[in-house]
Order: C-alpha cells, then structure tokens, then sequence
C-alpha cells in the first residue's frame, strides 16, 4: 500500500545516506535523469529571455521605432504594476486548479506552463518587430530641417536665431567653425555622410541639390562660441530657420556640436512597446515561471534533492547565456549592428528569426517536460480553496513570521536590484561608462562577445564558487553561509565604481569574485523558501507552494519600482541626449554610482535585518517542522519548531461538514475565510468590544485615502505622459510629474484594493459571524503559550 507520502510525491523514491558509518534510509530521492527533466525548460527561456532583453531596448530607443528614453522607463514601470496583481492571482489560480481537461487530469501547474509558453514566444516576435508605421520618416520639416541646398552656421549673438524668417546677413561671425558634415540617418558613420562641398566660406555648405540631414555635425576651431544657431537656404541668398532649432556641444573637448532637431519620438512606438512588453515579459513568462518554480517546491521533500535541483538549474543557466549572447553577436557582426541600432528610419528584420529559433526550442523543452513530469493526483489534494480571496492570502501570509523577515530583507535588496538590471540603466552602463567603443578598439569585442565573455567567466567562477559554497555550508550551517556570502555581496558591488572607460578586465576580475561568492546564494534562498512552504502548512494546514512562491518577488518588485524611475529622471536632468557618444560627467557618474555605491549601501541594512531577526537557522530546526508536520496530520498539537514554548493546533479541515476545527473551536468555511481577512490586533480588539462592526473602521479610512491617491496618480500621468513619451523640451518636468504619479496610482490603487476588499468583508462579517467564530479564527491563527493548560488531551513533545 501506497504511504501518504509516496502518494504526495509521485516522482520520488527511497534512498539512502551514510552518517558516521550508519545507512539512513530518506523518501525523496529523484534520479539524476529526473532531475534533468525538471530543469530543462529553465535554460531555454533564459536564453530566449536574455536574447530578446540584449537588444530590445537598443532597438526601441536608437532606431526605427523611436521611443524616448522616459517612455521607456515608464513602459518598463507600468510593466511591474501589472505583475504585481496578476502574479498573485496566478498564483492563487495555480494552487487551487482543480479541472480536469478534454476528461483528462494534467495537473494543476502543466496547463498553465503549455499555454504561457506558447504566448511568451508570440509576444516576444511581436515585441521584436514592430511595423515599420511606427517610426516612419519625420514630417516635412515637423522634427528636422527640412530638404535644403545650402546650411550655414551663425552667431546668434548676432543673427536672429529664433524659428521662423532669418536677416539675410554674413556669417562672419562664425569663423569659429572649422567645417560643416552632413548625415543621411540619425547616427554619424561614415556610411550616413551626405557628400557637400564649402561654399566661399567653410561655414556654409552647398550639397548641389536640396537633400534633408538628419543629423548636421559641426566641428569647431578652438575659439569657438556656445551661441551658434543652424540656418538654411534654397539660392544660398536668403536664409531661414528651421522651424525646431536647436545646435547643442556634444563634447566640449573636441569641439563637436550637432544638431538635436532631427532626433524625435513617437507616442505609437512606446504604447506598442509597453503592450508587448508587458503580454510577453509579464502575463505569459509569468504564466511559465511561477508554475514552475511552484513544481520544484513540491516535486521532492527531501532538502538536498532541492538544493541539487537549484544546482543543476544554475549550471545549465550559464551555457545559455553564452550561447544566446553569441548568436546575437554574430547577428550583429553580419550587418545587424547597423541595420537595428544605427539607421533609424530602416526597419530591423534579423532579430524576429532569432527568437522563432530560440522559441521553437524552448517550446520543444516544455513539451518533453510536460510529458515525462508527474504532478499529485488529484485525489491526493485537500478541495480547492473556492473562497479565500488575494486579500486574505496576504494576511495569513504575513503571519508567517520567517516569511516576514525574508520580505523586508528582500525588499531591500530589490530596491538595490532594479538599480542594476534596469534595461535602459543597463544600456547606458555599456554605452557610456564602461564604453564599449573603447572596448571594441582596445579588445576587438562588440558589447554581445563581451556579454558572452561575462558569461564564460561567470561558469568558471561559479563553479568554484559552488564547490567552495558546499565545503562552506557543511561547517557553518545554511545560515552563517548566507550571511557571509550577503557581506561579500556588498565588498563586490562597492568595488565595481572602480570600473572606467575600457576596463574590461578589471570588469572581468569583479565580475568573477562577485559571483564566486555569491556561487550558492539561490541555493540557500532556494531551500530557505522551500522550508518556509513547510512552515506555513505546520501553520495553517494549506500547502500554498505557488503562493509563498510570489509573495517574497510580489513585495520586491513593488520596493524596487522607486529606482527603476528615478535614475532615469537623474540623467534626463542633467543633460543626457539618446544621440550623443559622450555624455555629460554628471550623467557618466549618475549611471556608474547606481550601479556600485548605491547598491552596496542599500544591501547594509538587509544583512543587519537577516542576521537580526530571521529564525530558521538550523538544521535541527529544520528536522523539528518535519516532525510537527506529521504530529499536525495525525490531529495533534506540536510545539513550533521556530519559537519555543509557543504551541501551534492542528487545523483540521471537515470536508463534507464543510468546517474547520482547531482544538475545541470550529468555524465554518465560509465565515473562516470572511475573518481571516483580519489581523489578530484587530480581531482581539472586536473580542474585547464586543461589537463586529468594528471591524469596518480601519478599512474604510484607508480605503478613502487610496482612492484619492489613485485619482492624483491618474491625473498626473494624463498630464505629462505625452510630453514624456515626445520627448517635449516644453516641458522639463515631465518626467518627474509622471514618476511620481505611477508610484501614486501604484500605491493608492493597492490600498484601495486591499482595504476596499476588506471593508466589504467587515460588512458581510456583521451580517453573517459572531463572536464564537472571532475565538475560532483567532485561535487557527495565533500561537498561544497557553495552550498547553486546555484540556486538549496534549502531551508536550521532547525532539
């Protein structure tokens, strides 16, 4: 006969480990072939991941489709306040899936995974090859100067350099100018270089028909002025202005100026990278990753089959990264460079084959996942919870005290994170602090090779660092590791401020270090994770993988929105132009110290909070949950495992009576899930009152505020978004104001959905519970030192 775990754990076996010369027999054990199974699919939509996220912000930002930098950052922004609800209810969904397809039972995390892997690739073509209607050739003189004969530049200190008619004078003034270049494209290469020739005087060109530059370069002698204007002409008699004038230092040190009139953005462009990127970034690879990572916390109970799954994951992720970078570098070297980063006005069509190949192979992946994985029966799994909204989740959720301290420290750490993985931030790291023109002229490799180097690098590091990690946690514990590998987190990250112009290998070295020290860090949160899973079943009697799964990222990425936004707003305020090759010193130190020193002041009072307050530290910890678990499925009380002398009662859940029973105390289901909408505070206050309705009071206040706050966010945004997605020099502030109005609609719709669900909880509670059902519910939700006194028949239990 079949045990209870033997039918919870389909794929698992019996196996056996030696301890000082004892043969342990454990249920757990996965072949190494299963393991290979359950890890596939992650190598392969990390690759199609990293393939599509190397160059999508390049593509949008620099050629045909044109979207501004703060669009971008503001598309990426609306892209994490959609995950932030739909991961929750995916995962709410996945954990209570029930139904059985076309008659047949195919689990409750495979439907999900076939269904978001299928649109992940969709979206992701999509994404990568939008219609060339969105970033068609400016309008007639709309954006640029328009198809002239003759340009000159002038002083105009002198000249009336203001749109429209110009005074038909000399251009003596402007004998600073050494020579005039003109571009057929947004960026200047050599390819791009309109042929002209002086006219009289260098500082006026004449092209022998009327051409239209998008970009006009102007070299200047050594006295030159900050005051010239760009003017043109169709006889070379009569001059005029163009209708967006603007002349501007590209680098002062070489005497570089050009114009920014031709550079402009589409609104059509960032909504059609905002849809995209939120259907294949967010909904579909959500729909995959969450599933999955739900499947590893329950495909084997077995704590060392966990962390070897974790391994082999990480191992086969390096390989992917490499290959992915090397495709696309090998895409770009073959003309893709010019066509998708370099010719705004020419389309990109070697990117979209690209992901057909990378997707066609995770989609094969997935499909020989899915046929050779086995899920729990059906018939092994408590009923779906039918009742239990997202709302209440979080509040049973953030009773989970380990999980509470994992929250904060993660939260922290988010908020140092989107500082150094957001896309466009991470574009101009390349770009214009480590250079990757210096580093193409010093070491012959693109900023692909360089990113596949990074890679190789990384697996040679991390498996050093892994095999280091093992011999580490086998003497100081999972705990101790993990702190000393989150203080060598911060020494690596304050060390990369050091990392200049073409420092290549200095970026190497770091790179290498920061990883071997951080070689087992998914490992430990990993099982950490795993172990909290536990917790929460030693706690409420719910197995929620999916659940406790997305709540530590859900909390994150809500932390780390603040700095995906105002970096970008930094360097917009201090001068930095999409189509300059140098930057600004302020906008160079901005990108570099949010990528070194912040960071690592941010990560201080993470490993002070985990070193402080987390409670799961020990193996024997670990073995005493193990056994709660099993004193809980057997209707007895157990001692927690985490927090001594405090006891916790099994919840017992009467199907067909259709109640829970923990202790002396039931509650039905119906009113259970109504007053698990409530924190203890609140639920011991209406105890001491007496009065039910008290219940409405905190929710309705807050809920009021949060719909203000959403109507001010909303309001904002509507205000400034069009400039932001323009680029519109008439309004400086735009980007501020719409930052500010996404964090405030983020943060007001949140409250008012949270306390607007439990303030119609609190109503229906009047209506329907009472304070027997208030005790019941308390007691399922409280560890109590005084339970040891009740009559339950307990007897304490010596580990």
């Amino acid at each position: 006969m079949e045990t209870v775990m033997e039918t919870e754990y389909p794929m698992c076996s019996y196996g056996e480990w030696e301890e000082d010369g004892k043969q342990n027999r454990y249920f757990g054990r996965l072949t190494l072939l299963q393991k290979l199974v359950i890890c596939l699919p992650t190598p392969f939509l990390m690759s199609l991941t990293a393939f599509r996220e190397n160059i999508i912000t390049a593509l949008y930002q620099y050629d045909y489709p044109h979207a501004s930098a703060g669009a971008l950052t503001f598309m990426n922004s609306m892209e994490i306040m959609i995950d932030i609800p739909w991961d929750p209810v995916l995962a709410s969904i996945s954990d209570n899936f029930r139904t059985a397809l076309f008659g047949h039972w195919f689990g409750r995390r495979r439907p999900f995974i076939v269904v978001g892997s299928l649109l992940c690739v969709a979206f992701s073509w999509l994404l990568v090859a939008p219609p060339m209607s969105l970033g068609g050739p400016p309008p007639d003189g709309g954006s640029g100067t328009g198809a002239h004969a003759y340009w000159r530049v002038v002083d105009c200190n002198e000249n009336n350099c203001k749109p429209g008619a110009a005074p038909i004078q000399e251009a003596a003034a402007a004998a600073a100018v050494q020579n005039i270049t003109l571009y057929s494209s947004g960026f200047i290469s050599e390819n791009a270089k309109i042929s002209c020739s002086p006219m009289g005087s260098s500082t006026v060109m004449t092209c022998g028909r009327p051409v239209e530059p998008w970009v006009i370069q102007v070299r200047l002698k050594s006295n030159s002025s900050d005051s010239l204007g760009l003017q043109f002409s169709d006889d070379g008699n009569e001059w005029h202005n163009p209708k967006k004038l603007d002349m501007t230092f590209d680098d002062h040190q070489t005497g570089l100026m050009r114009t920014k009139a031709q550079y402009y953005t589409t609104l059509a462009s960032a909504l059609w990278y905002g849809i995209f990127n939120i259907l294949a970034c967010t909904i579909a690879q959500s729909m995959i990753s969450i599933p999955l990572e739900a499947f590893f916390a329950e495909v084997t109970p077995d704590v060392s089959q966990r962390s070897i799954l974790v391994l082999i994951k990480m191992t086969l992720a390096g390989p992917a990264m490499i290959l992915s970078n090397l495709v696309m570098s090998s895409i770009m070297e073959g003309g893709g460079q010019d066509e998708c980063e370099r010719s705004p006005w020419s389309g990109c069509s070697r990117i979209a084959p690209g992901i057909l190949l990378f997707g066609s192979a995770f989609l094969a992946s997935i499909g020989f996942f899915c046929m050779c994985i086995q899920e729990r029966p059906r018939e092994a799994m408590p009923p779906a919870e039918a009742t239990q909204s997202l709302a209440e989740t979080f509040v049973s959720i953030w009773l989970n005290r380990p999980l509470k301290v994992l929250i904060f420290v993660s939260m922290v750490f988010a908020v140092a994170d989107s500082l150094q993985t957001g896309a466009v931030l991470n574009l101009l790291y390349q770009k214009y602090v480590i250079d990757e023109r210096l580093v193409e002229q010093k070491y012959g490799m693109n900023r692909f090779q360089v990113l596949a180097a990074l890679a190789l690098a990384s697996i040679f590091a991390g498996t050093a660092g892994i095999v280091a990690y093992y011999m580490v946690v086998g003497r100081l514990g999972r705990f101790n590791t993990l702190r000393a590998q989150l203080l060598g987190c911060i020494v690596a990250q304050f060390s990369t401020v050091f990392v200049g112009p073409g420092d290549f290998p200095l970026m190497i070295a770091l790179t290498c270090f920061s990883v071997f020290a951080l070689a087992g860090l998914p490992i430990t949160l990993s099982t950490f994770v795993m172990d909290i899973v536990d917790y929460d079943e030693f706690l409420t009697g719910q197995r929620r993988e999916a659940q406790i799964s997305f709540i530590t990222p859900f909390f994150s990425k809500l932390a780390g929105l603040p700095t995906r936004v105002l970096p970008l707003i930094a360097i917009n305020a201090f001068g930095y132009d999409p189509l300059a090759h140098h930057q600004r010193m302020e906008v160079i130190w901005t990108v570099r110290l949010c990528k070194s020193v912040f960071p690592a002041l941010l990560f201080v009072p993470a490993v002070w909070l985990f070193s402080s307050s987390f409670p799961l530290r020990t193996d024997e910890q670990r073995d005493a949950l193990r056994h709660g678990l099993e004193q809980h499925k057997k209707g007895l009380p157990a001692e927690d495992p985490l927090y001594a002398g405090q006891i916790s009662m099994p919840v017992q859940v009467m199907t067909e009576a259709e109640i829970f029973r923990c202790g002396s105390h039931e509650v039905s289901f119906y009113n259970a899930a109504i007053l698990r909408h409530f924190f203890p505070s609140e639920l011991n206050d209406v105890r001491e009152s007496g009065e039910l309705e008290d219940l409405r009071m905190t929710p309705r206040r807050q809920a009021v505020a949060g719909a203000v706050l959403t109507a001010l966010g909303l309001g904002a945004i509507g205000w400034s978004f069009q400039d932001v997605a323009l680029a519109s020099p008439d309004n400086p502030y735009a980007d501020l104001v719409c930052s500010l109005g996404l964090l405030g609609f983020l943060v007001g719709a949140l409250l008012l959905w949270f306390q607007g669900t439990r303030y119609f909880k609190a109503l229906t509670a009047v209506e329907e519970a009472d304070m027997q059902d208030v005790d019941a519910v308390l007691k399922m939700l409280v560890l109590d030192e005084s339970d040891e006194e009740e009559d339950d028949g307990w007897e304490k239990v010596d580990y």
